[in-house]
């Protein structure tokens, strides 16, 4: 993940990290194992990629302000890698 809200995606049979746009991300975040497709983009004929599933989540406790509204609520954090905010529904 990048600190311009785009990432890339690293697999060990690939002989380049292919970039993905932002969006494209799905929601995927930094060190998450995702499954993607890679396609070629066909202006800069470099590869690119779009998360189709977040199989596995690299970090599951955040920490940041809370903000708290009627039937929902989110955190938002300060690290530059974090390009959404943590949507939660209020039970």
């Amino acid at each position: 993940m990048t600190s311009r809200k785009t990432g890339y995606f690293v697999c060990d049979e690939l002989e380049n990290d292919v970039f993905i746009p932002f969006i494209n991300l799905n929601h995927a975040l930094d060190g998450d194992k995702v499954k993607a497709y890679v396609y070629d983009r066909r202006s800069s004929r470099k590869p690119e990629a779009e998360v189709i599933e977040i199989i596995e989540r690299h970090k599951t406790e955040f920490v940041g302000v809370v903000d708290i509204q009627k039937n929902f609520g989110f955190v938002t954090t300060a690290n530059a890698k974090m390009y959404t905010d943590i949507f939660y529904p209020k039970k």
